[in-house]
């Protein structure tokens, strides 16, 4: 409903964008609108990698663990770019990884 409700206030079209792609898998695969790897919305590949992190910490994963399943998902359910800034981010403040 508030994504619906987002699409119709103009403001709120470029996130409701990002927000409705967020789950996509950069190959395509069981992709909404059939889009991948660059056609997916930078912010939607962004949400996915963060995401993923969030909830694997959530799960009592190590930050490890956590890296080398971005690593192995890269070019498949990640975006491999993302991935790697979003790992050098991770090493420049300091984080296990």
């Amino acid at each position: 409903l508030s994504l619906a409700f987002m699409e119709e206030i103009e403001f709120y079209q470029e996130i409701h964008k990002q927000l409705k792609y967020r789950r996509g898998r950069y190959d395509g695969q069981g992709a909404r609108d059939g889009l991948k790897k660059e056609e997916l919305p930078i912010g939607a590949r962004m949400i996915k990698v963060v995401s993923h992190y969030l909830e694997e910490t959530v799960s009592g994963k190590s930050p490890h663990e956590i890296m080398e399943g971005l690593k192995d998902g890269a070019g498949q359910e990640f975006d491999p770019k993302i991935v790697d800034i979003f790992i050098n981010l991770l090493e420049k403040e300091g984080k296990e990884v």
